[in-house]
């Protein structure tokens, strides 16, 4: 923003403040009008000015997304079972599938507000694979205790069950 740039750059003086926002200004745009429009006073005084800005420019209500809405993406947060014992791009590091899906689970349920729902709890361990869910057995009551179980999945346990899980498919398509 303007201010940013002021601070940035070192301007706090109010006269130089307004002299510089001219520059930002295009000439010949509604913004040239509405300034040389403004009274005397509202071009002596930063305050004034500012205030004349927003009654003209009224600043827009940020959106902001319901926790409804939080827990609607909480609940079809997915982690495939062919993605179990993976690893993908996540912000420039390669990290485990499982590992990024806690993170974005524990994230969803604070913006969601239900970080110690027992029950939105359980139904999203039952939304997850069934190798992750029989790694992470124990009594999981809040989604700290979850995506922590989650994250903390011994990798050679889960890649061990995924080979069993594999072969098991394996042998069940040759009969």
């Amino acid at each position: 923003t303007f201010n940013h740039i002021m601070r940035l750059a070192g301007v706090t003086n109010e006269g130089d403040k307004i002299e510089v926002l001219q520059d930002y200004i295009v000439p010949r745009s509604e913004a040239q009008q509405w300034y040389d429009g403004l009274s005397s006073s509202q071009l002596v005084s930063w305050t004034e000015l500012n205030k004349a800005f927003n009654q003209q420019w009224e600043p827009l209500p940020r959106a902001e997304k319901m926790p409804e809405k939080y827990q609607e993406e909480l609940i079809v947060l997915k982690l495939e079972e062919d993605e179990v014992g993976e690893t993908k791009e996540w912000n420039g590091t390669k990290a485990w599938t499982h590992v990024i899906w806690a993170r974005e689970a524990l994230r969803l349920a604070k913006a969601a507000g239900v970080e110690s729902n027992v029950g939105l709890v359980r139904i999203v361990h039952k939304g997850l694979p069934k190798i992750i869910r029989k790694l992470t057995m124990q009594k999981l009551t809040t989604f700290e205790n979850l995506t922590m179980a989650v994250k903390n999945v011994d990798i050679e346990d889960m890649q061990r069950e995924k080979e069993d899980a594999d072969e098991r498919k394996k042998e069940e398509l040759e009969r």
